[in-house]
């Protein structure tokens, strides 16, 4: 009972004093998404324009723009939410492969010289 009423008069004397935590100012604001639509384009426009999407990312943006042509916008949105999410991971996981990858320059090339043939080329075979 008195802890109850030591833990209430702190918390009173922390608001009248303005001991309020502060707002998360780094926090980017929430989009308010609906199920329309309009929406359900602005998804299939965004997965269509990746370069070079995979099976899996293809068949969902065409499974999800018939759910939304036919009227089913909550299982169209659904599926370009996913490919959307398929995409993502593989842009990470391609820049992670990238940065990865040690430099290594051509032999000879390191401080900017050209690089030259040695001697003359070795025949290529075409043989069956």
């Amino acid at each position: 009972m008195i802890r109850a009423m030591i833990r209430s008069s702190v918390l009173l004397l922390c608001l009248l004093l303005g001991a309020v935590p502060p707002a998360r100012a780094q926090e980017k604001p929430l989009a308010v998404t609906t199920d329309t639509e309009e929406y359900c384009e602005h998804l299939s426009d965004l997965v269509a324009a990746h370069p070079n999407p995979g099976p899996e990312v293809r068949r969902l943006l065409t499974q999800g723009r018939a759910l939304c042509e036919r009227g089913q916008v909550r299982g169209g949105i659904r599926r370009l939410r996913r490919a959307m999410v398929i995409l993502r991971h593989s842009q990470k996981a391609t820049a992670k492969a990238d940065a990865q990858q040690p430099a290594t320059p051509e032999a000879g090339a390191e401080h900017g010289a050209p690089v030259q043939a040695v001697g003359p080329a070795a025949p290529v075979a075409h043989g069956r």
